[in-house]
């Protein structure tokens, strides 16, 4: 199962340019676990921002179109032009930003937490490891140890 979603993450990776398109060329394996190291500080700073909830921010996509936007008091605003010819200020809404070619990015805790299980997924795919045989065979060494094995709380 996990090996299969590496598999996926890696392709999607490579797709993305994050690996050297030429198959004999290699990626400094040093700067891809500093990669997943990064995350988990990116973690520690939601954490400390108290980002526990999913929550999403709205970036302009390939084929954004839409009104003047504008943030007043924390609330993402667009320009409506009515009949009238007058200008309001409406809230936008997840269906609005949608419609006109935003992509919602996912943030917070849980967000950074997939993002450090991709990061190691795509290394294991890149690497050739059996990520799914690595994390069985770990899973059972651990139900072996001692409780804290031997480390003060």
């Amino acid at each position: 199962m996990l090996n299969e979603l590496a598999t996926k993450i890696h392709a999607n990776s490579q797709d993305k340019g994050f690996w050297p398109a030429d198959p004999e060329a290699v990626r400094n394996p040093f700067e891809v676990l500093a990669l997943v190291h990064s995350e988990v500080t990116e973690a520690l700073e939601a954490m400390r921002d108290n980002k526990w909830d999913a929550t999403v921010s709205w970036h302009s996509g390939p084929k954004t179109v839409g009104p003047e936007m504008k943030i007043e008091n924390g609330l993402l605003l667009f320009k409506r032009v009515g009949l009238d010819f007058g200008v309001d200020w409406v809230e936008a809404q997840p269906n609005h930003l949608i419609a006109w070619g935003y992509i919602p990015k996912p943030e917070g805790v849980p967000s950074e937490l997939a993002d450090i299980i991709i990061r190691t997924l795509d290394a294991a795919a890149a690497w050739g490891i059996d990520i799914d045989e690595a994390v069985r065979l770990k899973v059972a060494y651990n139900e072996t140890r001692e409780i804290l094995h031997g480390r003060a709380r």
